[in-house]
């Protein structure tokens, strides 16, 4: 049963200053022609799960969603079919409506410094709400999340119907954020690392998943190697351990593109083996073949599984059959996910 709470600041806190402005805002449900922004800190995978939602306001308001993120990812901003670059948009008339879609403080302060008719924030727990809030949002939106995926509950948490949800899509990126890099030929894209240690798999399976991924030369294909990752020290560590373990020619990018080449490297590639991480949120949205290994974390909540998308967690090869390292998974499952995602 889902659990969700929509409350006004002004019902929690009657003495609110906020009473005058709040009782003239309603509760209107029709956002048709207004101004909408939303406000997040989140990562850039998260970011990208939030596609969905934003394509909803768009849609029902008519105006694109303007977006107000970190701004490390503004071209993750203008692949967005339904966003536009919020800080672009200041100077511009008081929106009519503000989303928050995570909780922090820096995500108050920043929607407290915007101008806008109503604030609403959503969150899932209820010691996510911190008591000065009330002076800078004007609806609290709380549903406890369970193992959905993530996209999915923020795109129900703004009125979307859930036997309508569409994962996110992104624009394929212009041919000059192409990094000088990578190879002329297609290629296949590995992502070995993310933000966090306890998700990588091992240097050993990745050395052995690539030497095998050289001897099926994948069909009649013949793809090239492309090796991708971020600029964390432990990040290039791991992908040079990978590089030096392999007897396979590979492109090692990781920790040499900027995020306009790391986002059409994934666009470009012809399929992608990643573990959980930006890569596999991204390599969705521009529709590409993927397949994500998972350890500690749920894939319930960061996957969604579709002909060209699949998983395999750590999970299905416990004996317990409980999330653990990342390195459970074996490589010949990975294999035979590949060959599976690509028809070969």
């Amino acid at each position: 049963m889902v659990e969700r709470d929509i409350i006004s600041a002004d019902d929690m806190y009657p003495t609110s200053n906020k009473e005058a402005r709040h009782s003239q805002l309603g509760h209107a449900v029709d956002i048709t022609n207004k101004r909408i922004a939303l406000v997040s800190s989140k990562q850039l995978g998260d970011v990208t799960l939030l596609e969905p939602m934003i394509r909803l306001l768009a849609e029902k308001s008519g105006n694109k969603v303007a977006l107000f993120v970190k701004e490390a990812f503004q071209p993750l901003v203008e692949l967005m079919p339904h966003a536009i670059w919020g800080p672009a948009t200041q100077g511009s008339p008081p929106f009519d409506e503000l989303w928050a879609t995570s909780w922090g403080g820096k995500t108050a302060i920043r929607s407290w410094k915007l101008s806008s008719k109503k604030k609403t924030l959503l969150y899932n727990r209820l010691e996510h709400r911190r008591w000065w809030y009330r002076w800078i949002f004007d609806e609290f939106r709380m549903e406890k999340h369970g193992l959905e995926y993530w996209g999915r509950y923020f795109w129900r948490m703004a009125g979307g119907d859930e036997a309508s949800f569409k994962s996110s899509a992104l624009n394929p990126p212009p041919v000059a954020w192409r990094s000088p890099l990578l190879p002329g030929t297609s290629y296949l894209a590995i992502v070995p690392t993310s933000a966090w240690r306890s998700k990588l798999w091992t240097t050993t399976q990745w050395a052995d998943l690539i030497a095998q991924i050289g001897e099926l030369k994948l069909g009649s294909l013949r793809l090239d190697l492309v090796m991708l990752g971020g600029g964390q020290e432990f990040e290039k560590e791991h992908c040079l351990k990978i590089e030096q373990l392999t007897q396979v020619k590979i492109h090692n990018l990781c920790g040499k593109t900027t995020l306009k080449e790391y986002l059409h490297a994934l666009a470009g590639a012809s399929a992608v083996v990643t573990v959980d991480g930006s890569a596999s949120h991204l390599a969705q949205a521009f529709a590409r073949p993927t397949v994500t290994l998972f350890g500690p974390t749920q894939d319930q909540r960061w996957h969604y599984a579709t002909t060209l998308n699949e998983c395999l967690t750590a999970r299905q090869f416990s004996a317990d059959q409980k999330n653990g390292p990342a390195s459970l998974v074996p490589v010949a499952p990975v294999i035979e996910a590949l060959m599976r995602i690509m028809q070969i």
